[in-house]
Order: C-alpha cells, then sequence, then structure tokens
C-alpha cells in the first residue's frame, strides 16, 4: 500500500517505506533502500523524511556521512514545524557537529522542539536546564520538563526524574517515588532505569531490599551495554551479593566495564590483577589500567598508583 501511495506521489508513504527498510519491517533491512525512499520523501518536502534523512546523513548509513548536509535538512524540517528535528538541531549545536558548538543555539531549538511537544526535546533542554548551560540554571523547571516527557513515555526524562527524587535536586528527597520513576524506566527497558532501580534494590532504599533482583536488572542492563550495570555485576559476583562468591565472574564483568572505558571498572579490573583475585597476576597490567582510570579523573584509581 506504501508503495501504491509513493508512487502516487505521497511523500509521507514514501518515509514509511523509509522506515520500513531501516528497521527490516515487512522487508529485509537496507539501509541504501532506506536511504533512497527518504530522499524522495525529502525531495517531496515531507518534513519526517527530511528528518529521517538527515539521521541517515550524520551517521554515514546507507549514504556518505555529512554532518552539514544533515544540519541544513533538520533546518528544512524544523521550519515545517517537525519538532523531533529541532531536537536533532539542539543536539548539533550542543555537540558542534556540522555547526560551531553553541550552548545558546543548542538551548534555543531544544525549546522549539519543547514548544511543539517532543518528547526528546523536553528531555534535552531539561538536561541543559539543570545545569545551567545555555540557559539559567532550574532544578524545578527541569523536573517540570521531565515529567512532561515522561508522561509521553520517554523512559530518559523517567531517569531524571528518578535522580531528582533519589538526591533531591528540584524537588523533595524521596527514595520511594525515586524507585517509582526508575521502575517505570526500567519497564521501558531502559537501561540505566534497570541499572538504577538495581542499586536502590540493592540498598533497600525506597524498596524492599532484593539482591538477587538488583543482579537480575543488571544482567538486562548490561546485555544493552550500560557499563555501570557491568561494573555493579562484578562488585556483585566479588563480595557475593545477591549471588554465589565467584571471583573468576567477577573480574570477567569488570573487564566488560573496564573494555567499555568505565574507569571504575578499570580501576577494579586492576585490583583484581595485582592480587591475582580471579585472573592471572599481572601488576603491569593494573597499572596500565589504574593510569587509565586516573587519566579520567578517578581518585581511587590515583590512590592505587601512589601505593
Amino acid at each position: 500500500l506504501w508503495k501504491l501511495a509513493a508512487e502516487a506521489g505521497y511523500g509521507r508513504a514514501m518515509g514509511c517505506l523509509g522506515r520500513s527498510f531501516e528497521l527490516g519491517r515487512g522487508v529485509e533491512e537496507d539501509a541504501n533502500e532506506a536511504a533512497r525512499y527518504y530522499k524522495m520523501a525529502a525531495d517531496a518536502g515531507d518534513p519526517e523524511g527530511l528528518c529521517s534523512l538527515a539521521v541517515l546523513v550524520i551517521a554515514g548509513d546507507g549514504v556518505e556521512q555529512d554532518h552539514t548536509e544533515a544540519v541544513r535538512l533538520w533546518k528544512l524540517a524544523a521550519e515545517a514545524g517537525y519538532g523531533r528535528a529541532m531536537g536533532c538541531l539542539g543536539r548539533s549545536f550542543e555537540l558542534g557537529r556540522g555547526v560551531e558548538e553553541d550552548a545558546n543555539e543548542a538551548a534555543r531549538y531544544y525549546k522549539m522542539a519543547a514548544d511543539a511537544g517532543d518528547p526528546e526535546g523536553l528531555c534535552s533542554l531539561a538536561v541543559l536546564v539543570i545545569a545551567g548551560d545555555g540557559v539559567e540554571q532550574d532544578h524545578t523547571e527541569a523536573v517540570r520538563l521531565w515529567k512532561l516527557a515522561a508522561e509521553k513515555g520517554h523512559a530518559h526524562s523517567m531517569c531524571g526524574l528518578g535522580r531528582a527524587f533519589e538526591f533531591g535536586k528540584g524537588v523533595e528527597e524521596d527514595a520511594s517515588e525515586a524507585a517509582r520513576y526508575y521502575k517505570m524506566a526500567a519497564d521501558a527497558g531502559d537501561p540505566e532505569g534497570l541499572c538504577s532501580l538495581g542499586v536502590l534494590l540493592s540498598l533497600g532504599k525506597g524498596v524492599a531490599e532484593d539482591e538477587a533482583e538488583a543482579v537480575r536488572l543488571w544482567k538486562l542492563a548490561a546485555e544493552k551495554g550500560d557499563e555501570r550495570s557491568m561494573r555493579c555485576l562484578g562488585r556483585a559476583f566479588e563480595f557475593g551479593e545477591g549471588v554465589e562468591k565467584d571471583a573468576s565472574e567477577a573480574a570477567r564483568y569488570y573487564k566488560m566495564a573496564a573494555d567499555a572505558g568505565d574507569p571504575a571498572g578499570q580501576c577494579s579490573l586492576a585490583v583484581l590483577l595485582s592480587v591475582g583475585k580471579g585472573v592471572a597476576e599481572d601488576e603491569a597490567e593494573a597499572v596500565r589500567l589504574w593510569r587509565q582510570a586516573a587519566e579520567k579523573g578517578y581518585g581511587q584509581a590515583m590512590c592505587c598508583l601512589g601505593r
């Protein structure tokens, strides 16, 4: 049906076909075909097609990578009122991709996206607002924005609310509310939500203590590449928290975290290497890992090097 509509020049159908080929829904996944249909939609002036093509262009997926061209496409889509494109422009200015880095412009585009009701824009603006980056710092306003995005099912915003309630930023500290929002994010499959809920469960903070459930959640998050969860699993196996003690498994998870660039994981693996616990003793490799972690500002690794 989308092909018939696309042949009739319907831009939105072209965009839907692009999405089908991008995600492999109803057809074999094919980035080149996705880019071709998104370009047809973009040439027809479809804002979603413009935005989706830009996403492929900035990643070099199915097309030549070109950050500047991606920004041009997003600007066209934003001018047509497409909220997601406004958010993508905010990200470009925040990170300096295809444009010069400019926190004020980033905040401006995120606000446009937020005003258009885009959940990613709401969340990204909240992150700038809580840091006071390009806008006046306002923890209460950040919480308000995250709540709006969370109501739209935005899992990362649920995590932001969890952190706000856990640490009392913009709201009164409330561990139960923190756990509630982390659970919402975890139920949506968000790795940060899974990990953070696991941490509260392991401590019995805002929820009944359940180390075994914490381990289960960390495993789910680790499978999604969450390095903090890998490190938490390493600790669980090292000290027998929610699982039987297993130094080899501890070393395996710490190595996963270390390989992902996590400084705490690098430091913890180095400690095991320095004493030959769960791995063959290797002082030189331990020192190398401590140095990597110390270069990232990890204080414990600096202390280990000092000793």
